[in-house]
């Protein structure tokens, strides 16, 4: 299956009638018209979702218990649950490709698909991905446009067969951690070694049989 999310900003709204909206890990969401005395469950969940950038079904709302459509939106405090939505990894780019824009602010992105390989443009379509997680897939190249994420801060591949890293991956200079645990590298690929930004490294469960110096990676 694939999972896919997307990181939204914490903003605090309390509306007149003392209404808020905040999502389960504490963040209060905003949006016009949440305010509204007669504002219904579903078009609470629709606002919601465009603000951020989610589909309504993925929205769903907990009073003392779970609101259905034809509840009455209470006042007070109201969690926001985000259901993930499970599909292919094809019918997921397939539906990307026809709206770039939502590409271009995807920031986090899971993939859990037992995947074989990556699409070979997969980079070229999420320049804002700060944070890529292909873990337990049996993936054994990563592509060249892998280097076109460069604002990724956290990449796990942790799981897979990968045994060499493309030389775009150099490019990857605000990558803060790195997972490559489980995989068949048999010793650092030299773009690793250009990643100066790079804090965590893990390899573990490779065949190593050699290190090189890693002074250069300073923050590490």
């Amino acid at each position: 299956c694939f999972f896919h999310s997307f990181a939204a900003a914490g903003f605090i709204v309390r509306c007149a009638m003392g209404r808020e909206f905040r999502l389960m890990n504490g963040d209060s969401v905003p949006g016009e018209g949440l305010e509204d005395p007669a504002l219904t469950v579903p078009a609470a969940r629709q606002i919601i979702a465009e603000q951020l950038k989610l589909q309504a079904r993925q929205v769903v709302l907990f009073e003392t218990g779970l609101l259905s459509d034809t509840d009455a939106l209470p006042d007070g405090l109201i969690q926001i649950y985000i259901q993930e939505i499970k599909v292919s990894m094809e019918e997921f780019l397939a539906k990307a490709r026809k709206k770039p824009a939502d590409c271009s602010e995807l920031l986090r992105l899971n993939v859990m698909a037992n995947l074989s390989a990556l699409p070979t443009d997969v980079g070229e379509w999420f320049p804002a991905l700060t944070h890529l997680f292909l873990t337990n897939n049996h993936i054994s190249h990563c592509p060249e446009s892998i280097g076109s994420l460069q604002k990724l801060t956290e990449f796990d591949f942790d799981g897979n067969q990968l045994a060499d890293l493309p030389e775009s991956f150099q490019q990857l200079t605000a990558l803060q951690q790195l997972k490559l645990d489980r995989n068949q590298f048999q010793e650092i690929p030299e773009g690793i070694l250009c990643l100066e930004n790079l804090k965590e490294l893990s390899m573990c469960s490779n065949q190593l049989s050699k290190l090189p110096g890693l002074g250069q990676l300073t923050a590490l």
